[in-house]
């Protein structure tokens, strides 16, 4: 049975966030990446599901497969796209090796919807929910923004069907398993949605311009990027939006200590939060900007990032 303490707590947070947003963002949007940012834990089974793909397919052509080796590439390439990464490796393997793992795997690309298909199966099983837990407050976040009708999106590196399948996972999890992706979303967007629109993926500023205007077509109205705000863990997020004149970010530091609080907003629109900390809770720190106005685009990263 729920306490209704608690209850009376939770909807009063979200009344107060609903009303900050109101304030802080106007006719702007609220954009999260999905990895390390919605899924704090889940970045890990990336590189489970690659190298997943490798060791099976190495076994097949007769070939050896060292995990220490896969793991240095893996940090080394960390972030530049799941082809580029497996066009690495081969390249890593050399000579004989090389022909007979590509003539195993095929193209790089498919060797992408391999791993597209490893990972979507992995999230699939109740055994790995452990990676795919929401971060803290989020879905009284998204209960804020529909009650202040801001809208919201997912913009990630991902290719879509992979990150569809992440948060459907997350929200499974969650206790959201009846809702569905376009009743919290206007938009989901992955990188290949991104290069469709002819844009770049994040670091580059117009991904952000691809969510803009998909959310554009679906709300039917214009969208303010700097009465904006986006949620990301990366520099590649933060990049992205200051470059593209988002007025605010909340800086998931995934290293911060309990022991740590939030900190900002900044003179450049910065709230830092860690994976303990209640994402409602920390939209309420905008109210406290001195000027109480939206940001210009001259945004930098957090010192601590």
């Amino acid at each position: 049975m729920n306490d209704p303490t608690n209850q009376i707590e939770e909807e009063s947070r979200i009344r107060s966030a609903a009303y900050n947003l109101t304030e802080t963002s106007g006719v702007g949007m609220l954009v999260f990446d999905c990895d390390g940012t919605i899924l704090p834990y889940v970045e890990k089974v990336h590189a489970l599901c690659v190298a997943k793909v490798i060791k099976e397919a190495s076994e097949r052509a007769g070939i050896g497969y060292t995990k220490i080796i896969f793991n240095e590439l893996w940090q080394q390439e960390l972030g530049k796209g799941i082809q580029h990464f497996f066009e690495k490796y081969a390249e890593n393997l050399g000579g004989k090796e090389n022909k007979l793992f590509m003539a195993e795997i095929g193209t790089v690309a498919n060797a992408e919807r391999l791993y597209e298909d490893t990972y979507i199966d992995f999230a699939q099983q109740s055994e790995n929910s452990r990676f795919f837990r929401m971060r803290n407050g989020l879905l009284d976040v998204f209960a804020a923004a529909a009650k202040a009708k801001v809208p919201m999106a997912v913009l990630s590196n991902a290719n879509e069907r992979v990150l569809r399948q992440s948060l459907r996972t997350g929200l499974d999890l969650a206790g959201q398993g009846d809702v569905d992706l376009k009743d919290i979303f206007a938009a989901v967007v992955g990188k290949d949605m991104v290069k469709k629109d002819g844009n770049q993926a994040k670091p580059h500023p117009s991904s952000i311009l691809s969510v803009k205007s998909r959310v554009e077509e679906v709300t039917g109205a214009p969208v303010s990027l700097p009465n904006s705000i986006f949620f990301g863990d990366t520099l590649a997020d933060y990049n992205a939006a200051k470059n593209a004149g988002t007025g605010r970010v909340i800086a998931c530091d995934n290293t911060l200590e309990e022991s740590e609080g939030m900190s900002g907003p900044d003179q450049d629109g910065f709230v830092v939060v860690g994976q303990h900390h209640n994402l409602c809770e920390a939209l309420a720190l905008y109210q406290t900007y001195p000027t109480q106005r939206h940001h210009d685009p001259y945004l930098k990263p957090p010192t601590n990032q």
